[in-house]
């Protein structure tokens, strides 16, 4: 699962030097999410989560879609918590207008989960990031 995830990031960098000059041209929001963003959806069980906490580093945002898969992620990577921002959805909907938020990478598990309670084009608007990877349907 690394390395197919760690594949598709290097081919969105490389696909990204191409078509920079698409950015001078985009809203912000829209060019985020045409342009920066990964989206792997390879069934449920197959190592997403557990691949995320390889992955991830500081200044990361790691969303979930609820509380229990949250909290489970944070006690069971105890050590990703120091450095990794993690959050649910509603959390991250909540912090929309009281925190500048910019990451380096923004992992969202099983996004369509998660887009049933906000809409995802809402972190394109709200959260900067240099790369945006989708894990799951």
């Amino acid at each position: 699962m690394i390395e197919l995830i760690n594949a598709a990031i290097t081919a969105n960098l490389q696909q990204r030097v191409k078509n920079e000059s698409r950015r001078s041209f985009l809203d912000p929001a829209i060019y985020a999410r045409e342009c920066k963003t990964v989206h792997i959806n390879i069934g449920r069980q197959t190592g997403k989560t557990t691949a995320i906490a390889q992955l991830c580093r500081a200044n990361d945002l790691i969303v979930f879609s609820n509380t229990n898969i949250a909290d489970m992620f944070r006690h069971a990577n105890n050590n990703v918590s120091r450095f990794a921002t993690v959050v649910t959805i509603n959390q991250l909907r909540n912090m929309f207008n009281t925190h500048n938020l910019c990451f380096d990478y923004v992992w969202i598990d099983e996004p369509n989960m998660c887009e049933n309670k906000v809409d995802t084009n809402l972190i394109y608007e709200y959260v900067a990031a240099d790369l945006f990877v989708k894990l799951g349907e």
